[in-house]
């Protein structure tokens, strides 16, 4: 669905910079101009989401899962055109998402690996990618979701249809789901293709489509 409404090419175009510690990071990723993140390295995070404004590319500098967000998370809200591809990100502490997608469009999460835990309580960690508040045009794709209560929730309460319908049209192809409990994807209200996705070790449910969510479901394993 990040191919719909125009497409989504993130900061192309834009300036390119390499950041490597959170205070950078945060300046780095703000504001509407168009913008090319690298992040080299894991950076700690303090717990609190990073705003990403619109027409942001945030990548990996030196690829291979050596770089990313640790201990905190992204939160795209009310923007547009953004890609977040190919970091690592563990372990961010709950309320924060690893990566929080709320009113904003066009919007591309690839070749990113979410880690938390299972050894803890099931409310210790938050999701690891949420797509709430009327989002729309999202794709996640080649992404690794791996030991998570809660891994990725399309549409937050039962009681948000009229923010949520006709938007929350989202995309999940060719990712793994690996020992993870539930949420791969849970959907509300929205509209979703989930094809080419291997799920391994869901202990809990798989996906889960309700609240008159429209699901078209192709060419997974289980």
């Amino acid at each position: 669905y990040s191919r719909s409404a125009g497409g989504t090419t993130g900061g192309a175009g834009g300036s390119s910079t390499t950041v490597s510690d959170l205070a950078s990071l945060r300046n780095a990723v703000k504001g509407d101009s168009a913008a090319i993140i690298y992040i080299s390295g894991v950076i700690k995070g303090d717990g609190e989401t990073i705003k990403v404004g619109s027409n942001k590319s945030i990548l990996s500098k030196n690829g291979g899962g050596k770089d990313g967000l640790t201990g905190g998370g992204f939160l795209v809200k009310e923007a547009k055109n953004v890609i977040i591809r190919g970091l690592a990100m563990p372990k961010s502490p709950a309320p924060t998402d690893l990566v929080g997608i709320q009113e904003s469009t066009n919007v591309w999460v690839d070749h990113c690996t979410f880690t938390s835990s299972l050894d803890v309580d099931k409310d210790f960690y938050d999701g690891q990618l949420d797509i709430t508040h009327a989002a729309d045009f999202v794709t996640v794709s080649h992404n690794i979701f791996q030991q998570a209560w809660k891994t990725s929730l399309v549409g937050h309460s039962d009681n948000n249809g009229a923010e949520n319908k006709g938007h929350l049209r989202v995309t999940y192809h060719g990712n793994h789901f690996f020992d993870v409990n539930s949420r791969v994807p849970s959907l509300r209200f929205g509209t979703g293709h989930i094809f080419n996705n291997y799920y391994e070790s869901v202990l809990g449910s798989g996906i889960n489509a309700r609240k008159s969510a429209q699901v078209l479901v192709e060419s997974n394993y289980f």
